[in-house]
């Protein structure tokens, strides 16, 4: 039985100098780049799934703090996002990967042959370190799997 799987990934500028939008404080310290990017990877998923893979990544809406990075179209979106190595791994592993940007997300619309292919396709992403992004700033939703 095929297998369908969409991910979001919403992309934010989380850079000081073009992207952060205030409100945060950092204690005694002053908020700078390396501060943004610490808070945001704590922040990005307030609750995980259960390790069973029976619940949605659900991503944390970052843009009252952030704006979104702005790309031309999908194309432009998926290799400014996503690493080579990721991309390759998700067209080897699905049947078919349709890629669309819209308001600073990027959604992966994958389908996979069965489950075998869809399990090798996780576990390629949790255990292989393909899920990597080209920068800091990328907050991971799934929609349905």
């Amino acid at each position: 039985m095929k297998r369908r799987c969409i991910e979001l990934h919403t992309a934010y500028d989380i850079s000081l100098a073009t992207g952060y939008k205030g409100g945060l404080s950092n204690g005694d310290g002053a908020v700078d780049d390396s501060f943004l990017q610490d808070w945001f990877l704590s922040n990005i998923h307030p609750t995980l799934p259960n390790v069973d893979g029976t619940d949605s990544l659900t991503a944390a809406d970052l843009s009252a703090t952030f704006n979104y990075k702005s790309y031309a179209d999908a194309d432009t979106a998926k290799t400014a996002i996503l690493n080579d190595e990721t991309i390759n791994w998700i067209a080897s592993n699905s049947e078919s990967a349709q890629y669309t940007w819209n308001a600073g997300q990027l959604k992966i619309d994958m389908m996979f042959a069965d489950q075998t292919a869809y399990d090798a396709y996780l576990t390629g992403i949790k255990t292989g370190g393909k899920r990597a992004f080209k920068f800091v700033g990328v907050a991971t939703s799934t929609v349905s799997s």
